[in-house]
């Protein structure tokens, strides 16, 4: 790698590994994988809809059910309290169907006659919960690293993750507890990033960062004036460090 790709991917390295602050929703660990919640106010705002919306919300007959497509959002219960959910398996002469609650992660058999109409506002919120996979951990670390996960996510925690790319919308990331990231303890190398490994993260990541890009976005004069100041500065310090 040259000098100036260098420079290039430690801005790259910079601008992509920040961290997010976060919850996590659901760790599906049979899957090695787990959900995480990036945006606290706009969840409240749904489970405030979800509770104002549900009691009079009108409950789908089996034949509106029948109709229904696949990730069609709904209303349904897990553990005797409603959330928003998305259909994704159904059998006709099943009583039942798989929901997934998409704004935690995790995927529940339902009653068919216990469904209920979600509104237009409320379904169109997206989706809280972010798929995740633990990056650079070994397969035979992955069990040990998510059970130390689960087993130290509590409130008196700080979770953060830096997300190093993402593919049809699964991230992988590195997880941060109270500053250690849990990736390192488990057999992750920083040094094993490449340019690759972070081709598709500069994009936003929260649905607040989203909304702020549209508004924020810098002029292409304005980045090609930041990195020229700074492989200059980099320039100058090579040349008289050889000094």
């Amino acid at each position: 790698m040259n000098f100036i790709n260098k420079i290039l991917f430690r801005l790259n390295s910079e601008i992509t590994l920040k961290r997010i602050k976060c919850l996590i929703g659901y760790i599906e660990s049979e899957k090695q994988a787990f959900y995480i919640q990036d945006d606290e106010d706009t969840l409240e705002k749904i489970a405030d809809l979800v509770m104002d919306e549900e009691p009079n919300a009108p409950i789908l007959s089996l034949d509106e059910v029948k109709q229904l497509e696949l990730k069609t959002m709904v209303i349904a219960r897990f553990e005797d309290e409603p959330f928003r959910g998305i259909i994704t398996q159904s059998n006709e002469s099943d009583e039942n169907l798989d929901i997934h609650f998409v704004d935690y992660g995790n995927t529940s058999s339902c009653p068919k006659n216990s469904l209920k109409r979600c509104s237009k506002q409320l379904s169109s919120y997206p989706y809280q919960a972010k798929h995740c996979h633990l990056y650079g951990v070994s397969s035979n670390e992955i069990d040990n690293a998510l059970k130390y996960l689960s087993d130290n996510t509590n409130p008196d925690n700080t979770l953060e993750i830096s997300i190093i790319n993402e593919n049809d919308q699964i991230y992988n990331v590195l997880v941060y507890i109270n500053n250690q990231c849990i990736n390192e303890k488990f057999g992750y190398d920083p040094n094993s990033i490449t340019n690759n490994d972070q081709s598709s993260t500069t994009e936003p990541t929260t649905v607040k960062e989203e909304q702020q890009a549209n508004e924020e976005v810098p002029s292409t004069n304005e980045i090609s004036l930041d990195t020229s100041e700074v492989i200059k500065l980099e320039t100058e310090s090579m040349y008289k460090s050889k000094d």
